[in-house]
């Protein structure tokens, strides 16, 4: 059985920091190595930038939580 790592919600929280300050070769670092084998800094900073075109800048990141989903962790700001 997988478990949540303790640093999750630190890793997490650091994730978005990166994403927010468009540091996009520490994004696709976090991303587990299948997906960094077909995703480049490009598609990153682009898929960041459609998201801010439909949803808006990001304004705030509440406190982050980790839980296991299957065999992965899956992060969310609350």
């Amino acid at each position: 059985m997988t478990r949540v790592p303790p640093d999750a919600a630190d890793r997490a929280r650091a994730l978005f920091g990166d994403f927010i300050e468009g540091r996009w070769e520490e994004t696709r670092g976090e991303l587990h190595e299948n997906m960094r084998g077909h995703i480049d800094v490009g598609r990153i900073a682009h898929g960041w930038a459609r998201t801010a075109s439909f949803f808006g800048g990001f304004e705030r990141m509440g406190e982050p939580s980790a839980r296991q989903s299957g065999d992965y962790t899956v992060w969310k700001s609350r």
